[in-house]
C-alpha cells in the first residue's frame, strides 16, 4: 500500500509567526519546523528552559539563524540550503534532553558534513537504539557503539 502526500499550498507573508503554547517539549517541535522551512518564522509564546536552549545552540551551530526578538519571542532563519556541519568538529551539547537528542539526529542527515552530539552523564544512559537501527535501515551513516549517545552523523554526500 502506498500513501502519497502532497505538499500543503498557501501563500504567506516574508514572515510566517505561530503562536507556541509555553512548553518545551512543543517549543523544540516547532523550532525544527521553523529551521526546515525556508524564510523566516517568528515564533511566539516560547519556553525558555535547558531543553530548548540545546536545541537552540545545536541548530545555530548547523547554521540556522535564531534571534530572540522578546521575552518569549524568537525569529528563526531557516530551509535546508543553509545548513552546515558544525566548525571545528565542535560536538553538539544537548544535557539530558531527550526531545532535542531524538529530533536533532534525523535532523542532522539534512546537513553535509559530519554532526555528532553529546549529553550529560544522565544522556549518556538513555537509549536510542531505536532511532538509530531506524536510520540506518534508511542507509544513514550512523555511530552510536553504546546505542546511548554520544551519536555521530555522517553525510558525506550533501544529500539527505
Amino acid at each position: 500500500e502506498e500513501i502519497i502526500m502532497e505538499p500543503l499550498k498557501f501563500r504567506c507573508s516574508s514572515v510566517v509567526s505561530w503562536k507556541v503554547p509555553g512548553s518545551k517539549s512543543i517549543t523544540n517541535r516547532v523550532l525544527i519546523l521553523a529551521a526546515l522551512a525556508k524564510g523566516k518564522t517568528k515564533l511566539e509564546g516560547v519556553l525558555h528552559s535547558d531543553d530548548t536552549l540545546h536545541m537552540i545552540n545545536a541548530l545555530r551551530d548547523m547554521g540556522i539563524k535564531i534571534e530572540k526578538s522578546g521575552d518569549t519571542s524568537v525569529v528563526v532563519e531557516g530551509g535546508v540550503g543553509i545548513l552546515k556541519e558544525p566548525d571545528n568538529n565542535k560536538q553538539l551539547f544537548i544535557g539530558n534532553s531527550g526531545t532535542t537528542v531524538r529530533f536533532l539526529t534525523s535532523f542532522a542527515t539534512l546537513v553535509p558534513g559530519t554532526v555528532s552530539f553529546v549529553g550529560d552523564e544522565h544522556m549518556a544512559k538513555r537509549p536510542i537504539a531505536d532511532l538509530v537501527t531506524a536510520l540506518k535501515q534508511m542507509n544513514i551513516d550512523i555511530d552510536c557503539p553504546t546505542n546511548c549517545p554520544p551519536i555521530t552523523i555522517k553525510n558525506l554526500n550533501g544529500v539527505g
